[in-house]
């Protein structure tokens, strides 16, 4: 990032970030989110397999401690103080302008979750970046 902003001092720039985000009001945030991000990861390992199959879809297989892991650092996750807080570290990591953006849903997730999840964001995430 900082020889992106040293090369082009100037012509100032912004900064994208696209994430999986899920703000929540309770301790279990993980563990609500964790099954619909999952198949999302899993679904691309499939990908070549569903091709040739000749129907449906399997489940995906449990994860490793790894893979969950790994899914848990690809993800701001947390109460909206704390999805606030680290896109905030984003943003004082960018140095300049950063336009977050937030993927907030995902296949197979209930629309009465999806809506519950995006007015906590817009309604207690959105109000403490401004």
């Amino acid at each position: 990032m900082r020889w992106a902003l040293e090369e082009h001092r100037s012509r100032p720039f912004d900064v994208g970030l696209h994430m999986s985000t899920f703000a929540w009001n309770g301790p279990d945030a993980w563990e609500v989110i964790r099954p619909y991000l999952r198949y999302v990861s899993w679904k691309y390992e499939d990908m070549e397999d569903a091709r040739l199959r000749p129907s449906g879809s399997p489940e995906p297989p449990p994860m490793t401690a790894e893979q969950e892991a790994a899914l848990r650092d690809e993800i701001v996750l947390g109460t909206p103080r704390e999805v606030a807080d680290r896109i905030r570290t984003f943003e004082d990591a960018a140095g300049t302008d950063l336009h977050f953006i937030a993927d907030l849903t995902w296949p197979g997730m209930d629309a009465a979750l999806q809506r519950e999840t995006m007015r906590i964001f817009a309604g207690e995430v959105a109000p403490l970046l401004r």
